[in-house]
């Protein structure tokens, strides 16, 4: 977004939130990289919670991405009221493998139910089938 000349800002979900305003500028991404680089989670502030507290930042020009692990769909319905308000929404889903509790597959459902854009980034890797080799 940054290369074609639109503002990207960034809001890191904690109990204190950290907000890097939307800018344009070529100093922007290492504003953002210097913040990933050092931030810490702190808090047990939802992401329902953080998407609520600033809907109002958000319009059709421009977009909400959220990047998560949390197996947890609460979010989803908050994400899906924006996308009803043409606001574009994209979820990253970082898939560790989990099961149970940590499946991922519920969230994934809801997401689609929501038409909200899915990433999903395996972070585990399929067993390999010891007779053919393949994974």
């Amino acid at each position: 977004a940054l290369a074609q000349g639109r503002k990207v800002g960034m809001i890191l979900n904690r109990q204190d939130p950290i907000r890097i305003e939307p800018d344009n500028s070529e100093r922007q991404w290492f504003r953002i990289a210097e913040t990933l680089a050092v931030v810490t989670s702190k808090g047990s502030r939802s992401i329902a919670e953080a998407i609520a507290a600033d809907n109002r930042r958000f319009s059709r020009t421009s977009a909400l991405v959220v990047i998560t692990a949390d197996p947890r769909a609460n979010w989803v319905a908050t994400g899906a009221a924006l996308v009803e308000r043409l606001v574009p929404v994209t979820a990253v889903v970082v898939d560790a493998g989990g099961e149970g509790q940590d499946d991922i597959e519920p969230l994934l459902r809801r997401l689609a139910s929501a038409r909200i854009h899915l990433h999903r980034y395996a972070t585990h890797l399929a067993p390999l089938n010891t007779r053919s080799g393949v994974n």
